[in-house]
C-alpha cells in the first residue's frame, strides 16, 4: 500500500486521527498486529481458477485469517475510543469455516492428514500393509542361504520408487528378476526379485491412489478458498490498512512525533491564519541527538520567506525539513514538532533543491533550474506551497536577482506561500521594502566563525564569506584584499541591513523582558486574587461560627423563658398579682431583645447587582422621626439622629447605626419611641438567678 499525502482538508483529519488511534491502541496493547498474515491475493487467483493450492500456501491462508480474527477481537474492544479502527476492522472476515477445514485436512508441518478423508486413511492403511509385506518378503530373501553368495551387501534399497536388492553383476543371472540400476564401477546391479513384483506393483498403485485423493482434497478446499475470494481479499485489504497504521504510530513513536493541527483554506480566499507554525521542528533521517530543531513561525500577514545566511548554514536542509512536514502531515503521518505545531492543508508541495544539470538533455546548471521553476509556476495555485534553492543561481549575479525578484513577484500577486533560500542581498532588501514578504536567517557565531543552525525569522543573514575563509585557513592578506573589492553600494547595503538586524535585537530583548514583567505581574495578581479568596472564606467561617454559638444561647434562654412564664402564670392565678405583673413586664421585655438578637444572627442575604443596590437608596431627604423600612434586617424603624453619612435608628428596645444607602422612607405611620432604648452594644440583661 503506498503512502501518499492527500490534497484534502477532511481526509487529512481522518489521517492523523487514524494514527493517533494507533498509538493509543499500541500504547495499551503493544502486541496489537497483523502477525502471520500474508498477501494471500495470488493465491485466491489460483483458487479461482481451480488449480492445486499446496499446503504450505492453505497454511498461509488459514494463519491470515486467524490473525484477522484476533486483531478484530482486539481492536472491537476498544470501543468508540477507535472508532475509526473499528470500521476498518469491520471488514476482517473471520471465514471461521475455512479455518476449521483448511485446520482438519492440514497439519501444522504442511501435510495432509489422513483424517481428511475416510477413503485416504483407508489408503494409507492399505500402503502401510503393502509396505509391511514387501520388506517382510525381502528381509526373508536376504536371510536365505541361496541368495546370500549372490548378493553384494546385506541391505534393501530403493530404485525408481521399488524395492530392490544389490546383486553381485557376476550372478545377475542367478537372482531372477528385473534390474533398475547398477553401480558406477558396475560391480553392483539392483535387482528387483520377481516374488515382490506384485507387491511393489500393490504399493505403488495405492501410492498414486493416494496422491489422487490428497489432489482432490487440495482441489475442494481451493473450491472453498475460490468462493469465498472476495472477502478474503477484502480482509487482506483491510489488513494492509491496519498494518500501514500501525506502521506509522510506531514510526511516531520512535522519533516522538506530534499530531499538528491542520487548517482548511477559507473559501473566500481572506485567511487569517498563520500558514505555518511548527516548533522545534527535526528533519526525522538525522540523528535526533545532535540535530538543531528550528522554529518556523510566518505571521498571518506573509506569504513569502526569504532564508539567508552562510554556505554550511543549513538553509537548504530547513527548507527541506518544512515540505518534509507538510507532506508527512498531510500522509497521516505524526510530526517531529513540538506543541502547538500548525499547518495548512496544500493542494501541492513543488520544490526546486539541488542541481539540475544535466548532460544527457544539455542543460546546464541555470537552464535545468529555470526548466523547473517554469513547471512549477504553471502548477501550483493560491493553495500550494512553493520552496525555491539558491533561486537566480548559475548565471550572471545582477541578472540572476533581477530575474529572481521578478519570479517572486509573480508568485506574490498570486498570493502563493513561498519559501526562498538565497545569498542575495538585493533579495534581502526586497524582503524589507515589500508588502507580505519576511527575512529570516540561519544564525552565524562570531565567536566560532560556524554555523548554530538556528533559524531566526525577521532578521536576514550574511554569507560571512570571509570569516568562513579565515577560518577555513586562506591567508588573511588574500581575504582583505577581497574585502576592499566589494563596491561601496553593496557595503552600505550590508551596513544597513547590519543596522536594522541590531534594531531588532534590541526590540526583541525589550519585548522578552517585557513579557517577563508581564508573566511575574499576572503571578502576583493570581496570587492576590487566591489570598483575598482565602481570605473570604475564613471571614465567613468566623461569622458561621459565631451565629451557631448565638443560636444555641438563644435556646437556652428561650428554655429559661418558658420556665419563668410559667412561674409568672401560676404567680397571677394565685393573686400575686403585682409582683406577677412585674415578671411578665420584664419578660415581654426580653422576648423582644431576644427577637431583635435574632435578627441579627440571620445569615446575610444574598449580595445583589449594582443596579438593585441603586434601587435601594434613599428616594427624598431623611428627617429626624421618618418612618424608614431596612431591607437587609427585614424590619422598620424609626429615624432618631442624622449624622454626616449615617442615620441612627430606633428598632423597638434598642438603636443602631447605618448607612444612608441601607434604608428607604416608608410611608407607614410612625411608631411611638419608647422610654427607654436598647442598644445592640449591651448586654442581654439577666432576668434570671
Amino acid at each position: 500500500m503506498a503512502l501518499r499525502p492527500t490534497l484534502h482538508y477532511s481526509e487529512a483529519i481522518t489521517l492523523q486521527e487514524e494514527t493517533r488511534q494507533a498509538r493509543q491502541l499500541l500504547d495499551v496493547r503493544n502486541d496489537a498486529g497483523i502477525g502471520g498474515a500474508r498477501d494471500v491475493r495470488p493465491l485466491l487467483e489460483q483458487a479461482i481458477r481451480r488449480f492445486v493450492i499446496m499446503p504450505s500456501d492453505l497454511l498461509a491462508i488459514r494463519q491470515t485469517l486467524i490473525s484477522a480474527r484476533n486483531l478484530r477481537r482486539i481492536i472491537v474492544s476498544f470501543g468508540e475510543d477507535c472508532h475509526l479502527l473499528i470500521d476498518i476492522a469491520h471488514r476482517l472476515e473471520g471465514c471461521k469455516g475455512i479455518i476449521e477445514k483448511i485446520s482438519q485436512c492440514i497439519s501444522d508441518a504442511g501435510e495432509v492428514k489422513s483424517s481428511a478423508s475416510s477413503k485416504l486413511a483407508q489408503l494409507r492403511n492399505d500402503i502401510e500393509i503393502a509396505h509391511g509385506r514387501i520388506l517382510d518378503k525381502m528381509n526373508r530373501l536376504l536371510a536365505s542361504k541361496t541368495y546370500s553368495s549372490f548378493l553384494q551387501d546385506s541391505f534393501i534399497t530403493q530404485r525408481e520408487g521399488r524395492y530392490v536388492i544389490p546383486v553381485k553383476t557376476d550372478f545377475k543371472g542367478q537372482v531372477k528378476g528385473v534390474v533398475h540400476d547398477q553401480s558406477s564401477s558396475g560391480a553392483t546391479i539392483y535387482v528387483e526379485p520377481l516374488s515382490v513384483v506384485d507387491l511393489n506393483n500393490q504399493w505403488k498403485q495405492r501410492q498414486f491412489e493416494e496422491q489422487e485423493e490428497v489432489r482432490r482434497i487440495l482441489l475442494d478446499l481451493a473450491d472453498m478458498i475460490g468462493e469465498n475470494a472476495d472477502f478474503i481479499a477484502s480482509t487482506v485489504e483491510a489488513l494492509a490498512e491496519l498494518d500501514l497504521l500501525f506502521a506509522k504510530a510506531k514510526y511516531a513513536e520512535a522519533i516522538e512525533a506530534t499530531s499538528p493541527t491542520l487548517h482548511e483554506w477559507s473559501h473566500d480566499g481572506d485567511d487569517e491564519l498563520q500558514r505555518i507554525v511548527l516548533h522545534a521542528a527535526r528533519h526525522p533521517l538525522l540523528d535526533s541527538e545532535t540535530v538543531v530543531p528550528i522554529d518556523v513561525v510566518l505571521p498571518n500577514d506573509m506569504n513569502m520567506l526569504i532564508i539567508t545566511g552562510p554556505n554550511t548554514g543549513g538553509k537548504t536542509i530547513s527548507l527541506k525539513t518544512i515540505g518534509l512536514m507538510a507532506l508527512m502531515a498531510q500522509s497521516g503521518l505524526h510530526i517531529p514538532v513540538g506543541d502547538n505545531s500548525s499547518l495548512m492543508v496544500f493542494d501541492g508541495i513543488f520544490a526546486d533543491i539541488g542541481d539540475e544539470q544535466s548532460l544527457e538533455q544539455n542543460l546546464s546548471t541555470f537552464s535545468g533550474h529555470m526548466t523547473t521553476i517554469i513547471d512549477i509556476l504553471e502548477r501550483c495555485s493560491e493553495q500550494s506551497l512553493v520552496m525555491f534553492d539558491e533561486l537566480g543561481a548559475g548565471t550572471d549575479p545582477i541578472e540572476g536577482a533581477a530575474l529572481a525578484r521578478a519570479i517572486l513577484n509573480r508568485l506574490l500577486m498570486r498570493n502563493i506561500t513561498t519559501l526562498v533560500a538565497t545569498h542575495y542581498a538585493e533579495l534581502k532588501a526586497f524582503a524589507y521594502t515589500t508588502e507580505h514578504v519576511t527575512n529570516a536567517s540561519m544564525e552565524f557565531s562570531q565567536k566560532t566563525l560556524a554555523p548554530t543552525f538556528r533559524l531566526r525569522i525577521g532578521l536576514p543573514g550574511q554569507s560571512n564569506a570571509f570569516a568562513i575563509a579565515r577560518r577555513l585557513g586562506l591567508p588573511d592578506n588574500i581575504v582583505q584584499t577581497g574585502e576592499g573589492l566589494i563596491d561601496e553600494d553593496s557595503k552600505e547595503t550590508e551596513r544597513m541591513l547590519i543596522k536594522i538586524k541590531t534594531e531588532l535585537n534590541t526590540i526583541r530583548m525589550q519585548r522578552l523582558r517585557v513579557d517577563e514583567e508581564v508573566a511575574e505581574a499576572e503571578y502576583y495578581r493570581k496570587k492576590m486574587e487566591e489570598r483575598l479568596s482565602n481570605i473570604d472564606n475564613e471571614r465567613r467561617k468566623i461569622l458561621k461560627t459565631a451565629r451557631r454559638r448565638a443560636k444555641r444561647q438563644i435556646q437556652s434562654i428561650r428554655k429559661k423563658l418558658a420556665k419563668l412564664e410559667a412561674d409568672a402564670t401560676a404567680s397571677i392565678n394565685e393573686a400575686k398579682a403585682a409582683a406577677s405583673k412585674a415578671a411578665l413586664e420584664k419578660l415581654e421585655a426580653t422576648k423582644s431583645a431576644i427577637a431583635d438578637l435574632e435578627a441579627h444572627t440571620k445569615p446575610p442575604q444574598e449580595e445583589k447587582s449594582p443596579a438593585a443596590k441603586e434601587q435601594i437608596g434613599i428616594a427624598k431627604p431623611v428627617k429626624i422621626g421618618d418612618t424608614v423600612a431596612i431591607p437587609h434586617l427585614h424590619s422598620k424603624g424609626i429615624v432618631t439622629a442624622i449624622h454626616r453619612n449615617d442615620v441612627e435608628v430606633q428598632l423597638g428596645h434598642f438603636s443602631t447605626l447605618l448607612k444612608r444607602k441601607q434604608i428607604h422612607i416608608t410611608e407607614a405611620e410612625k411608631p411611638k419611641l419608647e422610654s427607654e432604648s436598647f442598644h445592640a452594644t449591651e448586654p442581654i440583661p439577666n432576668y434570671f438567678p
